[in-house]
């Protein structure tokens, strides 16, 4: 019987850390058992040189899905500027045309069919080069919901500080998310424990959502309660996004993965705390992107 197969990554393998799926080559052959560890970062270059395939089927990808699909948008809607109930101060993205320009302002205020009022992008404490006309598409979270609105810039000013009149928009499109979004990854992070010996520790973050993640690792990181530093980094279109944040443990679990060796995988479920409102703005919209990302994936067959 054919296996569909994805290709790996290297970002997909950890070495030191036990495989959570069985590794094929490209003619459906195991070449690495489930729970076997790679040792070196080489050895895991060497492999993904050569070429390195997953099941799309393998039982932990099928929960993780099962759990994107029940975090997928349930609902459509279109609304007014009022209705997405937002805050003096909060986060918005706004997106340029060519999709390459992403900025983080934040909502000054707002006059009805008048004008939107948002503080002018700044990158490394510069403020950035924005222009009258320029088109933008603005997103924003507030409460379960996600918005999108097209707009335009009226007006650039500078007195008395930066700020931006953005057009205020007739239409906005709204998606109700019946929870937090999460969905199911392995990508690398690096663990400090704040009040241990303060030295990083590689592991593996699962499930991700802006509020938390599920880390794990071939030893306790930290018990239950106790504050981690987590530092990963995730790919968004063409370039790299870099997260680093604090998280109180809510979970500590222990199973020995692998029949022969016997080595131990520990689960940490974690909290994200303390998070800038703009970085958890950019997770969130990773996260949505990578749900529907998903939903138009179709796994090659080999």
């Amino acid at each position: 019987m054919a296996i569909n197969l994805v290709q790996l990554r290297r970002d997909d393998l950890a070495p030191g850390l036990p495989l959570p799926f069985a590794v094929y080559d490209q003619r459906s052959r195991v070449v690495l058992a489930e729970g076997h560890v790679i040792d070196t970062a080489a050895s895991v270059d060497e492999l993904i040189q050569k070429g390195a395939y997953r099941a799309s089927a393998n039982k932990e990808r099928l929960a993780g899905e099962a759990r994107d699909a029940q975090a997928l948008p349930a609902s459509s809607r279109q609304c007014a500027f009022e209705d997405m109930l937002l805050q003096i101060g909060d986060a918005l993205q706004l997106q340029g045309a060519t999709g390459k320009d992403r900025y983080y302002v934040k909502l000054i205020g707002y006059t009805p069919n008048c004008s939107v009022l948002v503080t002018t992008p700044t990158l490394a404490g510069r403020v950035q080069l924005v222009r009258e006309g320029q088109g933008f598409i603005a997103r924003a979270f507030s409460g379960r919901s996600a918005f999108a609105f097209n707009t335009v810039v009226h007006r650039v000013c500078n007195v008395p500080y930066p700020y931006l009149h953005l057009q205020y928009p007739k239409l906005i499109e709204g998606v109700a998310v019946r929870r937090e979004a999460r969905i199911w990854l392995r990508t690398i992070a690096s663990v400090t424990s704040v009040s241990g010996s303060g030295k990083p520790v590689p592991a593996v973050i699962g499930d991700l959502s802006p509020s938390g993640a599920r880390i794990e690792a071939p030893e306790v990181l930290a018990d239950k309660g106790d504050t981690l530093q987590v530092s990963f980094r995730l790919k968004f279109d063409q370039d790299d996004a870099d997260f680093v944040t604090r998280a109180i443990v809510r979970s500590v679990r222990k199973d020995h993965h692998g029949a022969e060796a016997g080595e131990l995988r520990v689960t940490h479920g974690v909290e994200f705390v303390g998070m800038p409102s703009n970085e958890r703005l950019l997770l969130r919209t990773l996260i949505l992107q990578r749900l529907a990302e998903r939903r138009r994936e179709e796994p090659a067959a080999r």
